[in-house]
């Protein structure tokens, strides 16, 4: 809740706007970007895209977490794009987005 219209927000290149949620400090300092699900992970393409600009910054971790299952996962950022790139692609049907729907079981 930023406060900020949804009309305003979409003005915000979205690069910026998929900055990762964290950074790690430590040996490997790395991003982390958080997203939630139920048995299946959906990750836009249009945000894959951001994030592989990230991780050639910094290295990003994914933190996973599935209410269903209620157990998390992490994952690096180039092994979840092998795991997302076998599975399908679906849309939203609010926005048109196309996402990877990835089984939670997938995830490693």
């Amino acid at each position: 809740n930023s406060g900020i219209p949804g009309y305003k927000f979409v003005t915000i290149d979205k690069m910026i706007r998929n900055t990762p949620d964290y950074i790690i400090l430590a040996k490997n300092t790395c991003f982390v970007e958080v997203k939630g699900c139920k048995n299946e992970l959906g990750m836009k393409l249009s945000d894959v895209r951001s994030y592989k600009k990230w991780n050639k910054i910094m290295p990003i971790l994914y933190y996973f977490y599935s209410t269903t299952h209620r157990h998390h996962k992490f994952i690096k950022h180039d092994d979840f794009l092998n795991i997302a790139g076998a599975c399908e692609t679906k849309r939203y049907p609010d926005n048109n987005e196309e996402y990877y729907c990835v089984p939670w079981e997938m995830i490693k």
